[in-house]
């Protein structure tokens, strides 16, 4: 026995336009909604957002023992000095610490021949030699450093080191510094 339906039962075109017109729009509403939420990208607070590295390491050019400042340490994640966007408050800080450790290296934007531009980076406290983001940051970095790497203890001596010193540190990071930061597997 089958039953027969009326045809009044069956929504007419003009119905089933509005019923999607009004599924579209709701679903837009959410869409909208959703987007003027704020991301949850890096949980960043006021205070501390990581630890300024500093490293014991002999000038290249004139072999003094210099305390280097390196970059920073957040989220488990290393920023090397040339990528530090907010340098006004880092070279303020330095400034800072370097009245009390004139050993530490004062940082500045300078002009690097061999990029054939200008970058932040460290210098030589004593003769001014620049120290750049390749000596700062390549393999051959340990072998400056005095940590004595591989017998110091330490299991990644470019990263981070026990000998090294550590400063709380607040700066505004920017877009290149938190890509770093995520593309190094940090989170907050």
């Amino acid at each position: 026995m089958s039953i027969k339906k009326h045809p009044l039962d069956d929504p007419t075109q003009q119905q089933i336009i509005k019923e999607l017109q009004a599924r579209v729009e709701e679903e837009r509403a959410k869409l909208i909604a959703a987007l003027q939420q704020p991301r949850p990208t890096l949980n960043l607070q006021p205070g501390p957002c990581g630890r300024l590295q500093i490293a014991p390491i002999f000038c290249w050019r004139c072999h003094a023992l210099v305390k280097a400042v390196r970059g920073y340490i957040t989220y488990r994640a290393f920023v090397a000095l040339a990528e530090v966007s907010d340098t006004r408050t880092l070279a303020a800080f330095i400034v800072e610490l370097r009245k009390r450790d004139p050993k530490l290296s004062p940082v500045s934007h300078r002009y690097i021949k061999t990029v054939q531009g200008r970058y932040f980076a460290a210098e030589c406290p004593e003769c001014h030699a620049l120290f750049g983001d390749f000596f700062m940051t390549a393999e051959f970095f340990t072998a400056q450093t005095t940590c004595e790497f591989p017998s110091c203890g330490c299991e990644t001596p470019e990263l981070q080191c026990r000998k090294f010193e550590y400063h709380g540190l607040t700066l505004n990071l920017g877009r290149d510094e938190i890509q770093t930061i995520r593309d190094q597997g940090g989170s907050p």
